[in-house]
């Protein structure tokens, strides 16, 4: 092989892993604020580090003809993904992006909470079910493909009391967890 051919081989693979662990790095924690599907609720989520889980996050229902908000509840956790039902009270928090290349019992997945207290949460393999059935990078690793939100339950002729809401998430492997979010307890399918 002549001296340009490896020069070049050589500079590609430099530039690839280079790119690779560029966008293995954690994006910083920001403060923010999210609304909830209708806009009837807001989070205001202020982190305590630019990394880490260590925060504050104050959950506030929304007038909006008068332009103020009533606080509802506050937590002593920051996540820098969370969902939030329109009732105020409903809030469903994702574990910050997990190092290692193993599902573990103390990664935190996802926790479900209602009016300020926890309700039920998961580990991150409490949901991949096995340590490597994770999808790795250079030094983090993911357990979910994607997030699917709330929805209602119900059969076509159901009754309001009869319906319920669950979150879905899709994890790696192409399975499809439902969570009823007044207990947090996955639905079997």
């Amino acid at each position: 092989m002549n001296k340009r051919v490896i020069f070049l081989l050589l500079f590609v693979l430099f530039f690839d892993f280079n790119n690779l662990s560029w966008a293995d790095k954690e994006r910083q924690n920001f403060e923010y604020k999210k609304y909830s599907e209708y806009g009837k609720c807001s989070a205001k989520c202020i982190p305590t580090n630019s990394y880490g889980q260590e925060g504050e996050t104050s959950i506030y229902r929304v007038y909006p003809e008068n332009k103020t908000e009533q606080l509802m509840s506050t937590y002593n956790w920051y996540s820098q993904e969370i969902y939030l039902l329109d009732d105020c009270a409903t809030v469903v928090r994702f574990g910050p992006w997990p190092q290692g290349s193993k599902a573990t019992k103390e990664d935190l997945a996802i926790a479900f909470y209602n009016g300020g207290l926890l309700i039920k949460e998961y580990s991150t393999l409490d949901i991949a079910g096995k340590e490597d059935n994770v999808e790795r990078t250079v030094s983090h690793y993911n357990i979910l493909k994607k997030v699917l939100g709330f929805r209602i339950v119900g059969g076509d002729d159901a009754i309001f009391d009869n319906e319920y809401i669950v979150f879905d998430v899709e994890t790696i492997d192409g399975r499809k967890l439902s969570f009823n979010v007044e207990n947090g307890k996955i639905i079997i399918h």
